[in-house]
């Protein structure tokens, strides 16, 4: 993870997607939404957007109940002028964190 990042931020986005691609086939299946919301920002900051996308949704449906995944598509569906759906994720979002702080 480490590494993908490193190259993130010195804009090596080819390495870097590669790399981050990679380690989310390996992961643990517990793990695997976050790796996946990992790359999926690297496809962002490497403004290919539909990737993004397609990585976020990938994710959601791997774990329906991560809600940083909601927030991140948010973020990206916010960014596309696409208000209604960024709405719809983060009211999702802000469900599933609540649902998760309610320990009654």
């Amino acid at each position: 993870h480490i590494e993908g990042v490193n190259l993130l931020i010195l804009r090596e986005c080819t390495k870097a997607v590669e790399t981050l691609r990679r380690r989310a086939k390996v992961v643990d299946a517990r793990f695997r939404a976050t790796a996946l919301a990992s790359l999926a920002r690297a496809y962002e900051r490497c403004d290919m957007t539909a990737e993004a996308r397609k990585t976020l949704d990938e994710a959601a449906a791997d774990d329906p109940r991560n809600a940083a995944v909601r927030v991140r598509a948010a973020y990206l569906a916010s960014r596309r002028a696409e208000h209604d759906r960024a709405a719809r994720l983060l009211a999702e979002a802000e469900a599933l964190y609540r649902e998760r702080a309610n320990f009654e």
